[in-house]
């Protein structure tokens, strides 16, 4: 089992995009570009390859491994070359001349900088800078560092958080068992589909490896970023690194470990930075393979999640702006050549993103299937509006994703009464001024600078702006959902720290620089000393520890410390949907919203499906939240009063009560 989830990995995150990569649009490039453009490649082919698969179905392990065999032929005869000139060569000695290699390159280059330095940086100013510039690259390399880190903690873990247990890894269930999921709203189906592929190879649904795929995203970023920045002797892409560091740590990514924002947030700048790549490359050929890998990522983001439907939709506006427009092939090129690669990126959209949003629209009118775009967007909130909303979301990014303060909640649970004027920004504003005004003067300041910048500019005007603005009024329960704009957003901060470096002369500083490939080895000795002793049973019982201690722990434990003692023989109304899936409580959850309502319609079926659940004689238990509607609530507290419900703990926001019935008693 433990060899078919690594041949499963290998499948989801590397083998087809890298023959993609190398063998058929034959890019160019390092380590920095292969490793991340190869995952995204991989992603999007491993979607289509299994949504035909299922359609027809033939998705099963046997034509699975029949395709990786397939895929490991042609690998092996598109480099048929290189594989000959290595089988020519002494192993341990082409080792020993390779290892020589990277670490001469490595401080032949770090030795130019500091003599570059020495020579080139005389006046104080200079100095300063020069020492300002090597230790932003060290809280960069220690940002990268830490991320390989939390790979490492992550390895033999399982799902944890909300969204990836009940919705993510549920759909991922749903396509190990051969077809698509029906109940997934609106939420496309990248990362369900590969994680689904490590089920198949190896017949379990077991955790460790897909998770192995979600927390790769976040490394893969920082390292697009600062190995680009050693490469192209641009600090901006270095600096951007601690920024984002900053920014997904309070947005709390290895907390949530499973939530696709990450995922999307990848691809999106994948494709972006493909845009950047093509502008780089000196040959024309080149250049339109990386705008075509890019086409290709960014329709790949737009079926990892919703917003990166936004990126898909940008990318021909973006590749005009920041490259097609200064592009001597471009200009010269006849309209009929313009009009077939224009095309050629919209049956891409059509061919792979249209497909599925098409098939989630036929099913909602067949009433299979309900979108949920009116409850995320309004009734979630309440009575809120966008005005609200807007002043909510704002506190949020300055106290939560600036300032750190993880107690401050979105719009969901969070509210301010604006008729009070001034006096109500003030008081709402106010317990976080001074921990938000400084990382704010600075933001302001590196924008300002920034904003010279074209690539700066213009993704900052058509991604970072207008997917704030979107977010605040409609996604703003929680700050992840800002998580396509937080890139760029670092991205434009590192810009200006360039553009304030540079009147120091300190671009001269960085040399062409390759990340060691200690890290690689950090990452194989972490596997090995997690995985060496580890067999199927271990896996299994370690899988079942996991599940127990999905969604909220402490909560949890309460549940089954009252199982323990009295028993739990009936079912339990809840919103709670991780007491489905809790060992030993399957088939105890009666699902009930307790979400606060928008309109009558929305409100009379809450309330009507409460009382038809509470009279069912199969039910014994409520645990609902304290959030819950005040009809729904109020009812359930005049009970407890009345002795009609028993209330056994309280934990998390929750109560659970037990339904005293006339049938217990005899």
């Amino acid at each position: 089992m433990f060899l078919l989830g690594i041949v499963s990995l290998f499948q989801a995150v590397f083998l087809p995009g890298f023959i993609i990569y190398k063998g058929f649009l034959r890019l160019k490039g390092g380590l920095h570009l292969l490793l991340p453009v190869s995952f995204a490649l991989s992603m999007v082919y491993n979607y289509i390859l299994v949504y035909f698969l299922a359609a027809t179905g033939f998705y099963c392990r046997q034509m699975m491994l029949w395709i990786l065999l397939f895929e490991l032929i042609l690998a092996g005869y598109l480099f048929r070359d290189q594989i000959k000139e290595i089988a020519k060569m002494e192993i341990s000695s082409s080792l020993s001349f390779w290892i020589k290699e990277r670490w001469g390159r490595l401080y032949d280059a770090l030795d130019s900088m500091l003599r570059s330095g020495s020579r080139t940086v005389s006046p104080r100013e200079g100095q300063a800078a020069f020492v300002l510039s090597c230790i932003i690259t060290a809280l960069a390399a220690i940002c990268v560092l830490s991320e390989v880190r939390y790979i490492y903690m992550s390895i033999g873990n399982g799902f944890g958080a909300w969204d990836a247990v009940l919705s993510w890894n549920r759909w991922a269930m749903d396509w190990y068992h051969g077809h698509p999921p029906e109940q997934s709203w609106e939420y496309p189906q990248v990362i369900p589909v590969n994680w689904s592929l490590s089920y198949i190879f190896m017949g379990f649904p077991l955790q460790f490896f897909p998770k192995m795929t979600i927390i790769l995203f976040p490394f893969l970023i920082f390292f697009m970023f600062f190995v680009t920045g050693l490469e192209r002797k641009s600090i901006r892409f270095i600096a951007a690194v601690p920024v984002l560091e900053m920014l997904f740590r309070h947005v709390n990514y290895e907390e949530l470990g499973g939530d696709v924002d990450v995922a999307a947030t990848f691809m999106g700048l994948c494709s972006i930075l493909c845009i950047l790549r093509a502008k780089w490359t000196e040959f024309y050929e080149e250049s339109w393979k990386w705008i075509f890998a890019g086409a290709l990522i960014a329709c790949g983001s737009a079926v990892t999640k919703q917003s990166g439907l936004m990126i898909m939709a940008l990318f021909p506006l973006l590749a005009w702006i920041l490259f097609l427009r200064e592009d001597l092939s471009w200009k010269t090129m006849n309209f009929t050549a313009k009009a077939y690669k224009l095309m050629l990126f919209v049956f891409m959209a059509v061919f792979m993103v249209l497909p599925y949003y098409a098939y989630k629209k036929m099913l909602f009118d067949m009433q299979t299937d309900q979108s949920n775009v009116w409850y995320v967007t309004k009734a979630i909130y309440g009575d809120k509006g966008e005005l609200q909303r807007f002043v909510i979301a704002s506190r949020l990014f300055l106290a939560q994703g600036i300032a750190g303060d993880k107690e401050v909640t979105g719009a969901r649970f969070s509210s301010v009464d604006l008729n009070k004027g001034f006096q109500a920004l003030y008081e709402f504003f106010a317990p976080h001024a001074l921990d938000c005004a400084i990382p704010l003067a600075l933001i302001i300041l590196l924008l300002c600078y920034a904003m010279k910048d074209p690539f700066s500019r213009w993704t900052t005007l058509l991604i970072s702006l207008p997917f704030y603005i979107v977010w605040s009024l409609y996604y703003c329960y929680d700050l992840r959902n800002l998580s396509m704009a937080l890139p760029f957003m670092a991205l434009a901060a590192g810009t200006g720290v360039e553009m304030i470096l540079s009147k120091f002369t300190i671009l001269s500083l960085f040399g062409r620089m390759r990340l060691p490939v200690i890290l690689l080895i950090a990452l194989l000795i972490g596997a090995y000393y997690n995985w060496g002793p580890a067999n199927e049973e271990a896996m299994k019982k370690k899988q079942a520890k996991i599940e127990r201690e999905m969604g909220l722990t402490n909560l949890n434990n309460l549940l089954y410390e009252y199982h323990e003692k009295h028993g739990i023989n009936k079912k339990i109304i809840s919103n709670y949907e991780y007491i489905g899936m809790l060992p030993g409580f399957e088939g105890k959850l009666t699902y009930h919203g307790f979400e606060p309502a928008l309109d009558d319609k929305y409100l009379k079926f809450e309330v009507e499906d409460y009382f038809r659940f509470i009279n069912d004689s199969e039910v014994g238990f409520i645990l609902f939240p304290g959030y819950a509607n005040k009809i729904v609530l109020g009812d359930i507290l005049a009970r407890m009063e009345k002795g009609e419900y028993t209330l056994i703990f309280e934990s998390n926001g929750y109560r659970f009560v037990k339904i005293n019935r006339e049938t217990d008693k005899k």
